[in-house]
């Protein structure tokens, strides 16, 4: 028999479920590889900025790129040069600024953010074992692999994966 004073809720109300506490924050891994998206992202826009610099340069003439010769028909003139490194500097440009991107969308938690990084992680060690298989040189390829593998580790922490799943570590 109960007076009113004994558990706080009705024996057919469950309790109510309060659900943990949520983070706000990604883990310190997810922040070191956002963070090195994010440098990765600034170099590969100065260097379009310097190609986009080279092609004001060549197109204004203050560098001939144009041999003199027999066969000066055949090699791009001045303008053409300079529409070559304009081109390259924008799609070097877009690389630059997708890779920003991804390394935000990799800070908020998005999971095809997490995706994308590790395929092309991926991707990017098979074309590094193959570099070894073609060239049979190991030494060049430690740099290539260091990267890559640090993706692929900490974007599957269980830390990482609760992050993106969840949004909670």
């Amino acid at each position: 028999m109960s007076y009113g004073y004994g558990h706080p809720y009705p024996a057919y109300a469950p309790a109510p479920a309060y659900p943990p506490a949520q983070r706000r924050s990604a883990p310190p891994g997810v922040h070191v590889l956002a963070i090195l998206q994010y440098l990765s992202g600034a170099a590969t826009l100065a260097i379009a900025a310097v190609l986009g610099w080279a092609a004001v340069v060549v197109g204004n003439g203050t560098y001939d790129t144009a041999p003199s010769g027999p066969y000066t028909d055949e090699i791009l003139d001045n303008e053409g040069a300079a529409i070559l490194f304009g081109v390259i500097a924008g799609v070097i440009a877009v690389f630059g600024l997708i890779t920003i991107f991804l390394g935000r969308k990799l800070q908020r938690g998005r999971q095809w953010a997490r995706v994308i990084v590790l395929m092309l992680s991926l991707l990017s060690l098979a074309g590094v074992v193959a570099s070894v298989a073609i060239n049979q040189r190991i030494d060049v390829s430690v740099a290539g692999v260091a990267y890559p593998v640090l993706c692929l580790v900490l974007l599957n922490t269980t830390a990482a994966r609760n992050w993106f799943r969840y949004r909670t570590w």
